[in-house]
Order: structure tokens, then C-alpha cells, then sequence
């Protein structure tokens, strides 16, 4: 699913460029995003286009196709998790300059999409449908479009009314805005039950937050800066003692060189924030890995 609803946003996009007004200032991308998920990030599409690339390659759509979308979006933030089935979940949020009417008109000439409409508190919302991946889209205005695998009218609902909706701390709306690539896991315990099933105890994690920005790197890498945020000082100083190797067994197993892993990692304590830099990526990896999520 994940994988079939990238290769339709893309193609979907492409077909809705067009030359409306700059995007005006709107409320926080971020407040469209439904809570309760395992993963969201932030991108700024200027500085990983080359990353785009490499992603898209990677879930098997046509990096040519891919030009068309990244001149018409600025930044995208986006969510995943698991719905009450068990699927995955996706939710995308992207904004840009947009052909809302030419879009339409792309969708009612294709067979693959029908329009659909969902009533909410007595408010009908209208959203076009995928047949064949099941992605669901809105066009909310010239600047900002809405996708999803499922449930898309719950992000459409206006905020003052809405419920279940991705409160950002604010220190991460301001990550996403300004950073190249951020990603933000707000409960540990859920991703690792996404992976293993239901745990019998909870991390005494809060949240991970990561950035992974070129800066001045005249290599084309990308620094890799985070933190770990942990209930209490005691718990954080307990971590510190174990994250290491944690850090050295996940970076392992993703390609990293041991050796260079040993001497580059940097961690250290602040209260109860655990901090880690030091290593680097490319995008070429990092584009693969990410390829590989969404093919799962």
C-alpha cells in the first residue's frame, strides 16, 4: 500500500502543475497530521532533491517524472503508523504551488479515480479516491494538498473542530520549518511494539528527535544530530551507559563502517536529554533505506 501510494502522489502532482499565486502563510502543516503516530517528519524540498531522487527511484517510479513535482513543492511533512488493522498508514501534507481545477480535471479524465465524500459532525468532505492503491487526495487550496492512506477527511476538518490531531511541540514545528530533513518519534514504545507486537513494560523513553542537515559539508554528506529524551535524570544517566551500543549495533547493521562508527560517535548527558552526533550519511543511503521502508 505505502509503496503503490507513492508512485500515485507523484504521478498526481506531476499532472496538477500548473502557475497559481505564491503560497501565502497558513497555519502550521504540522496541525493536518493526524496524532498517535510512530513517525512524523519534515522536509525542505530545496535541499534533498537529490534525496527525493534516490527515494523515488527506489520505490520503482521514474526519477524524470520527479522534476515537475519538486519545481512545484517547497515542504513536505508527513506520518506513519499503523491503523487499527494493523496496516500501515501514511499521511502527507505538502506545500507548494498547485493547479487545484487542473488537477481535477486530470482525475475525472482517469478511470482509477472516483470522488468521494465522507460526513463529518454533519460536515460533508469531498476527497478524490484511488482505485487501484487506495490513496486518498484533496487539493484544500492553490498552496497546500492533502494525501493519505486512509481516513483523509480527519485531517480536513477545520482545526478549531477537530480531534485527534498532531499537537507538535513547538521546538519541532520550528525543526520542520527551518531544517533540511527532521524526523520526530514521539513514543518509542509504540515503534518497537510496531515492530516485536505488544511489550510487556514501557521504555522510560519520551521521544527521539533527529536532523540531518549538509550544512557546509562540501562532500555532500549530511551530519546526523539527535536526542533522546528520558523521564527522569536517573533513567537518562542509565541509558547513556547502554545507547552506545544500541547506536553501534542499529548503524551497523544499516552499513556503517565499525571502526569509523567508534571514533566519529559522540554521545553525552544534559539532565535528562541524552545527545548524539558525530556520524554522517549520504543521500544515496539514506534514500535506500527509505525506498526499502515504503516497499515493505
Amino acid at each position: 500500500m505505502a509503496h503503490g501510494a507513492v508512485v500515485v502522489l507523484v504521478a498526481l502532482v506531476v499532472g496538477a502543475c500548473a502557475t497559481p499565486p505564491e503560497p501565502e502563510r497558513g497555519e502550521e502543516l504540522t496541525a493536518f497530521l493526524p496524532e498517535g503516530q510512530t513517525l512524523y517528519l519534515g522536509l525542505r524540498v530545496a535541499s534533498a532533491e537529490a534525496l527525493l531522487d534516490q527515494v523515488v527511484a527506489s520505490a520503482g517510479v521514474e526519477s524524470r517524472r520527479l522534476e515537475s513535482l519538486l519545481d512545484q513543492t517547497d515542504q513536505i511533512v508527513a506520518s506513519y503508523g499503523r491503523s487499527i488493522t494493523g496496516e500501515p498508514q501514511m499521511f502527507f501534507v505538502a506545500s507548494g504551488r498547485y493547479g487545484p481545477r487542473r488537477a481535477g480535471l486530470f482525475m475525472r479524465l482517469s478511470r482509477r479515480w472516483s470522488r468521494e465524500s465522507t460526513e463529518i459532525d454533519g460536515e460533508r468532505y469531498e476527497y478524490w479516491l484511488d482505485r487501484e492503491s487506495g490513496l486518498q487526495v484533496s487539493f484544500l487550496n492553490a498552496t497546500t494538498m492533502l494525501a493519505a492512506t486512509e481516513n483523509l477527511a480527519g485531517g480536513m476538518v477545520p482545526r478549531d473542530r477537530a480531534q485527534d490531531r498532531f499537537l507538535a511541540p513547538p521546538e519541532i514545528i520550528e525543526q520542520f520549518d527551518t531544517g533540511e530533513l527532521s524526523f520526530f518519534m514521539p513514543s518509542p514504545t509504540r515503534w518497537l511494539e510496531d515492530q516485536v507486537g505488544a511489550l510487556p513494560f514501557e521504555l522510560p523513553i519520551l521521544d527521539v528527535r533527529m536532523a540531518f542537515d549538509r550544512g557546509d559539508n562540501d562532500d555532500g554528506e549530511r551530519d546526523i544530530v539527535g536526542n533522546v529524551r528520558l523521564r527522569s535524570e536517573r533513567d537518562a544517566r542509565a541509558f547513556t551507559v547502554v545507547f552506545r551500543l544500541m547506536a553501534m549495533t542499529i548503524a551497523s547493521e544499516i552499513g556503517f563502517d565499525q571502526p569509523d562508527l567508534l571514533e566519529r560517535l559522540s554521545i553525552e548527558r544534559r539532565e535528562d536529554v541524552v545527545q548524539f552526533s558525530g556520524l554522517q550519511i549520504s543521500d544515496e543511503r539514506m534514500g535506500r533505506m527509505i525506498g526499502g521502508l515504503l516497499n515493505r
